[in-house]
């Protein structure tokens, strides 16, 4: 069973997986329209989201099977097709790469909650 700040990280890794899936398209459209405006407004937080969702996956790794290292590689063509504003490459990565992962987790996140 569950505690109860176990099932709050958990609650917040399904919230924040699916706010992130709900806003991937805008994020998507601004790298694919190459709006530098909207570029810039949403990577630095989906950059700190990340680091939170490392940190709150590691906290919660017994409870399911997800692992940031499924996506380090994306994430690291990731850092550079950003680095070196490929913006297709960048809207691409997310759209096939990081997204389904997201959906992926979501579900699983979602499944270990019902559980318990």
């Amino acid at each position: 069973m569950l505690k109860d700040e176990q099932v709050e990280i958990l609650t917040s890794i399904k919230d924040y997986t699916a706010n992130v899936t709900d806003m991937m398209p805008y994020v998507i459209n601004a790298y694919r329209i190459a709006d530098i405006a909207k570029i810039s407004e949403y990577s630095l937080p989906l950059i700190e989201g990340f680091e939170w969702l490392n940190e709150a996956i590691s906290l919660t790794n017994q409870f399911h099977d997800i692992s940031m290292s499924e996506i380090k590689e994306i994430f690291e063509e990731l850092t550079d097709s950003m680095q070196y504003k490929d913006y297709v490459l960048t809207a691409d990565l997310f759209e096939f790469e990081i997204l389904p992962k997201l959906e992926e987790w979501n579900k699983k996140i979602s499944d270990v909650l019902e559980i318990n």
